[in-house]
């Protein structure tokens, strides 16, 4: 339930940060211009899902759109956003063609854009497993990301580079922690989460990949 909240807030931001980015610098259709995207095949199969997702919404502004001018074509890039999944925004993002359009992007949450992209790719897969109530708390995930080594980020000692332990939920909840209080700070997460694991003294946070000296660094104090 804590990670669906942060999930959910993260991805409002991104879905706004993308949006403006790329109406602001190329129009309101610029999801729709097939050569900002690498990968045309990909972009084309994003747009075909978008396309089911429009025709099916039960949105307002969805059905207002698709009265007035019809089904022949999506709508601007900021009603498109509001209807797209997680993973096809994660998708759109990865698939955009110019690096520059993807580090302005991760420029708002100070972050270089492979490490945006790849820690999208994995946390498409975590929101995933939260929604179907999966088992996550020791859980090792398949897909790792690339951690930030920005120095002026103040984060790299916070990650455990243990080859088992960073397929764990720890790396993810730094990576949460930082963007949640990026986006707002008002975010409740790292109390929230400090006071889980003081709920349950029985649970071992290194089953987590939490570091074995977790409790005596900045970060979580």
């Amino acid at each position: 339930m804590l990670l669906m909240a942060e999930i959910d807030r993260i991805e409002i931001s991104l879905r706004r940060g993308w949006a403006s980015h790329l109406a602001m610098l190329y129009g309101p259709f610029a999801n729709q211009t097939a050569s900002l995207f690498k990968n045309k095949s990909e972009w084309r199969a994003s747009i075909s899902t978008l396309m089911k997702e429009y025709d099916k919404s039960s949105e307002i502004f969805a059905k207002h759109y698709l009265e007035k001018y019809g089904n022949l074509s999506l709508p601007p890039i900021w009603i498109c956003v509001e209807l797209m999944t997680f993973g096809n925004l994660s998708r759109m993002i990865d698939n955009l063609d110019n690096p520059k359009d993807r580090q302005e992007i991760a420029h708002l949450y100070n972050l270089d854009e492979v490490v945006l992209v790849s820690f999208l790719r994995h946390l498409v897969h975590v929101r995933n497993c939260v929604a179907h109530h999966s088992r996550i708390w020791n859980r090792k995930f398949v897909l790792k990301f690339k951690v930030p080594q920005n120095k002026s980020l103040g984060l790299r000692d916070y990650f455990t580079y243990e080859e088992d332990d960073s397929k764990k939920i720890y790396n993810t909840l730094v990576m949460i922690v930082y963007l949640a209080k990026l986006i707002d700070p008002a975010s409740q997460i790292k109390e929230d989460l400090l006071k889980l694991i003081s709920d349950y003294p029985e649970i071992d946070p290194g089953a987590m990949g939490f570091l074995s000296n977790w409790k005596d660094l900045d970060y979580w104090n």
